[in-house]
Formats: C-alpha cells, structure tokens, sequence
C-alpha cells in the first residue's frame, strides 16, 4: 500500500458517527465509486481535518493508495504531490510541475491503483486541484476536500461538519479529565460552544495543569485569548490564532470591519438587511462606502462566508460565540466605541415595515437578542430609546412579561438618570413597566405608577393634551409621525377604575 499521512490517528476521536457514514456513502454510492469528490466544510476548529484523518485510518482497507496534501499553501501541496510521484516512480527529476501532471495522469489512468483516496486538506478557494478532480471523474478514485469555502459545494458533493451536539463534548472533556462531572462539563462545553478544537484544547489544558473546570470556566470571560491559545495539539493552529489571522491575511479593510462590526453582536442569527445603503453614513470607513453599494456588499459578504468567518442562513448570517469572543478581543481599543456605536444604530433603525401587530414580533425577536449583546438600553441615542420601547411592549405582548418587566425597569431608570424624571422617553418606560406589572396581576403596585405618570404628563402636557400628537418626538424614519409608544391605540396610559383592581 502506497500511504502518506501526515496525522496519527487521533486516539480521543469523539462522536462524528453520522458525518462519517454520509461521507463514505458520498465516496462510494451503492458500491460504485463516485465520479465527484467529496468536501468536508465547515467553521475553523470545527474538526474538519480530523474527521478526514478519521476516515483514512477507519477505512484504509479499502484502498491501494492513501495520500495527503496539505493545501494552505500552493508551494506545500505541489511538494506533497511530487513526493507521490517519486514514491511511484513517475518523477521527472527537476521539473517538479511535469513530475505532478505525471503521477495525475498515472492516477486518471486507474492501471496501477485502481482504488485510491488523495486528501486534499485546508484548501481555499475552489479549483480543480492540479488536474485531480478530473482524474477522479476518470478513474473512479477518491478526492476529499477540506475548506472553510462553502463553494466548494458547486464542484464537489458537500458534507457540513457543525460543531459537536453537546452530549459528544462532555464527552471529549472527560477523555481527557475522567472526573469531570456532568454539569461542570456542560457549563464548560457550553461556554465553548462545542466547538471540537476549543473543547480538545480546555480538555488538555485541564488534564496538564489539574486546574478545575470552575475556575477555567470563569477565567474564559477574562483570559479567553490566553486559554485558547494553550493544550493545542502539535501542529494544530490554536483557537486563538485561527481567525485572527485569517483576518490578518484578508486584504479587504471593509471585510474586516464587517467582520469586527458582527462580533459585537449576539451568537442568534443577524439580520443582513441591518446593514444597507440607507444607513451606511453611519458605519466607519472603508465599510460605509461599500455598504452604499448592494453589489459589492455582497460582495464583501461573500468573503466571509467563503471564509467560515459566518454561515449564511436565510437572509441572516450566524458568527459562532468563540469567533465572535476572539474577534471581539482582538478588535484594537481605539475601534471598539465607533463599532458598537455602528452596532447599535444598525439595530435602532430594524423595525419592520409594520409595528404593531403580530407579525412585527419575529422582526422583533431577532433584534431583541442582539440588543442585549450590545447593550442598546445604554445608549443614549433617540433611535435607540424608540426601539428599547417597542422591544418592551412586543414582550409584553408576546406574554414573555419577566423580561419585558426587567428591560422596562431597566430602561426607566436608564432614562432618568440620562435624561430626567419628566421628559418623555423615561415616561413612557414608566408607563410600560407600569402595564407589565399590572398584567402579571400585581394591581396594588401598578395604580401608583400609573398615577405618578398621569400626574406628570398632566402637568407637563397640560390636562386637555391629546395623545400621540406630541411634535418633538417624532417616529423614527417617519417625519411628522408621533413616537408609536405614545399613540393611544400602543401606549396610552389607562385610567383605572377601583373596578380594574377587583380580583
């Protein structure tokens, strides 16, 4: 057997059962080789490479040639590929391009080997790889491709490596750490969003230091970087370092920053359209000028999904929480406040088309997570207020009333201390706080804040004041139009009667 691999075979290989069926079902159809290769693709650290290691070792029996070519580097795969051509007598000595095309032309032929796998490994873009995929297509041989490029998918059947379910992460940890118990191991995959090579470096690292899970767990919030960037295996770029530099590498600043831009947002999926020509005046250079234009948006975009940096999904794209905590942490201290200034704009202005019924609430949910990751109820901007008040009446009546309750009470105090007891926004944080609490049955309570706001708005607006025609707040995006939470069919403070008190 002809055989090059530059892996042990990983003795603490967890779970990846049902990538690993689809695969060789993907290589070998009912018995037939496939005419196409194959692409394992997914996040960086996902565990790409080492299912494909798995799948050599697991089914080498099958084959008469095994070889890997390490693909991040064109200089490093032309090598590996000459060295095949020598091991099989083919080189042209000196003439290491005619030496490759020979040993291509030797597999395409099928005469020697007739089963045979080359593994092309952390490949960029797509491409036909020296003439290999037509000499699968040829021969019947195998071609399997690693990438974070999910256009691989147009050359090659794509099989998606996500990260581990979560059962297969505790499970990894306590390879490594046998008395790591169940919940200490959740807390502990979980912060690591089962990525496979953040949860293999935490493993090591506790096995090698003896440090309990507990505290290794608590310093991921202060010393993420550092922690990631210890217990790698050898010859395995650490978490740390895998998409800081794949952004260092990246010449496209506007990309970066886009990049930079979604890591403050939360791990749910973000909305594409929160960033578009309507509001790229208020994105930092270079990214507002690319944002005005759709097509080389798009653009942009595209290269950080061909780089893994996020997943596209549905009109949204997706940043795993590591990736974006690495990022974040790697952002420069002087970019940060401009980033989540830009961040908390985007979301300001992500109303739906229409607000105040039931089919404003999925828009609202997407935002509604993101505005917590960025902090929105601190900031300071109209806009962002505006939107902190329809987030606390869709909760209110989607009937999640805990956190409705706790952003109103959050906002309320928020708004007096920025802006004062009496001017509008804090009021109406105080009138919706005042309705949560009503609606959860604490009657009592409610009265005096509806009759503190009553009384306040008597006094400042007058007592014949009607609602929702008030000109200084007008509706964001919408000129002339009153602020929605001040209307009386959204917001209007009731008057209750004792009757509304009886139980």
């Amino acid at each position: 057997m002809v055989w090059e691999l530059a892996w042990p075979r990983n003795p603490l290989f967890t779970g990846r059962a049902d990538e690993l069926t689809e695969l060789r079902d993907r290589l070998v159809a009912s018995g037939s080789a496939a005419v196409v290769p194959v692409a394992l693709h997914g996040l960086g650290g996902v565990g790409k490479t080492q299912v494909a290691v798995e799948y050599c070792y697991r089914f080498a029996a099958t084959y008469e040639l095994v070889w890997w070519v390490p693909a991040q580097d064109a200089a490093l795969a032309l090598a590996a590929l000459v060295r095949l051509a020598e091991r099989v007598g083919v080189a042209v000595a000196g003439a290491a391009e005619e030496s490759v095309r020979a040993v291509v032309a030797l597999l395409a032929s099928g005469r020697r080997f007739g089963r045979w796998l080359v593994v092309v490994d952390n490949v960029g873009a797509p491409g036909d790889l020296f003439g290999l995929l037509s000499a699968a297509g040829a021969s019947g041989g195998h071609v399997l491709v690693t990438s974070r490029d999910h256009r691989w998918s147009r050359l090659a059947d794509g099989v998606a490596v996500d990260v581990l379910p979560r059962a297969d992460a505790v499970a990894l940890l306590q390879r490594h750490v046998a008395d790591l118990g169940g919940p200490d191991g959740d807390r502990l995959a979980g912060l690591l969003g089962d990525l496979p090579l953040a949860v293999e470096q935490a493993g090591a690292f506790l096995a090698d230091t003896g440090m309990g899970p507990g505290e290794y767990a608590d310093l991921l919030g202060v010393e993420l970087r550092r922690l990631m960037s210890r217990g790698t295996p050898v010859g395995v770029r650490p978490v740390a370092a895998t998409w800081t530099v794949t952004l260092e590498q990246l010449d496209d600043p506007a990309a970066v920053l886009l990049a930079r831009l979604w890591a403050g947002f939360g791990p749910e999926p973000i909305p594409l359209d929160l960033v578009r020509p309507e509001v790229a005046g208020v994105l930092p250079a270079p990214l507002g000028e690319v944002a005005a234009d759709r097509i080389g948006l798009a653009e942009t975009v595209g290269r950080l999904v061909s780089l893994a940096l996020v997943r596209a999904a549905g009109g949204a794209v997706v940043m795993h929480r590591l990736v974006a905590e690495v990022l974040r942490d790697d952002t420069p201290t002087e970019l940060r406040p401009a980033l989540r200034t830009a961040a908390r704009r985007r979301l300001a202005r992500g109303h739906p088309p229409v607000r105040d019924r039931p089919d404003a609430w999925p828009r609202y949910a997407q935002i509604y997570t993101h505005a917590l990751a960025t902090g929105l109820v601190e900031d300071d901007d109209p806009d962002s207020r505006h939107m902190i008040l329809w987030l606390i009446r869709y909760l209110r009546e989607r009937g999640d009333y805990p956190n409705s309750r706790g952003l109103a009470a959050e906002a309320h105090v928020r708004y007096r201390e920025l802006l004062s007891e009496d001017h509008p926004d804090t009021l109406t944080a105080a009138h919706e706080l005042a309705a949560v609490v009503q609606v959860q049955g604490d009657y009592p309570a409610a009265r005096p804040m509806f009759d503190d706001v009553l009384a306040r708005r008597r006094r400042i607006l007058g007592e014949d004041h009607p609602p929702g025609h008030h000109a200084h707040e007008s509706h964001p995006g919408r000129p002339g139009r009153s602020l929605a939470p001040w209307r009386s069919d959204l917001a209007r403070p009731r008057f209750l009667s004792d009757q509304d008190f009886v139980c």
